[in-house]
């Protein structure tokens, strides 16, 4: 090998470990009893779909090995989970879920359960439709929770934006480590229940 190709082809190793790490999901579905294991992190793009559907009897599982899942800048898809236990999905440098929506996508996250995960960020920009209801945040939480220290706490769930004019709803959710976050400039239907 010449002197003067090896810093190109380091240059292409690195980019191609780089970008090895994170992987397009186009349209990622998850069945009843079914599991789905990241092997990097998941970026939603355009109008990608993702669709984890359990069911009470058979909870779906999203398996994240410390990836995470996020949506590009743009992102007018939808995200569906019912019924997931999502494990080990994040870090404590990587957010579990990190969703910027807008236009007429939609973001549902219901009857799941937040296993060992990094906090959830949702950001939403016009009248994008958002529910996220009844799920529940463990108290082995990945987030930073300082005893006595609220201003160093990292939200388990944050749910932020601007220009929203579609009503949003965040009811029902147990947050047993940390707390949530739901500014008073969005449109929310909030309920308080125990842990949150």
């Amino acid at each position: 090998m010449h002197i003067g190709r090896l810093p190109l082809a380091l240059a292409l190793a690195l980019a191609l470990a780089i970008g090895a790490r994170t992987a397009a999901a186009a349209n990622t579905s998850v069945g009843a009893g079914e599991t789905l294991t990241l092997t990097q992190n998941l970026v939603l793009v355009d109008g990608d779909t993702f669709d984890a559907e359990g069911t009470a009897d058979a909870p779906c599982t999203i398996e994240g090995a410390g990836f995470s899942i996020s949506a590009a800048e743009g992102w007018m898809g939808s995200f569906t989970a019912r019924h997931c236990t999502f494990h080990s999905v994040g870090t404590t440098a990587n957010h579990a879920l990190e969703l910027s929506i807008s236009g007429t996508g939609e973001i549902r996250i219901e009857d799941s359960t937040f296993d060992a995960c990094a906090d959830v960020i949702i950001t939403t920009f016009d009248g994008p439709s958002v529910e996220i209801l009844r799920n529940t945040v463990l108290d082995n939480s990945l987030v930073a929770a300082p005893v006595n220290s609220n201003d160093n706490t990292v939200p388990a769930f944050t749910l932020q934006g601007y220009a929203n004019t579609v009503e949003k709803h965040f009811q029902g959710n147990h947050v047993y480590r940390s707390r949530a976050s739901t500014p008073a400039r969005i449109p929310i239907i909030t309920l308080p229940s125990p842990g949150l």
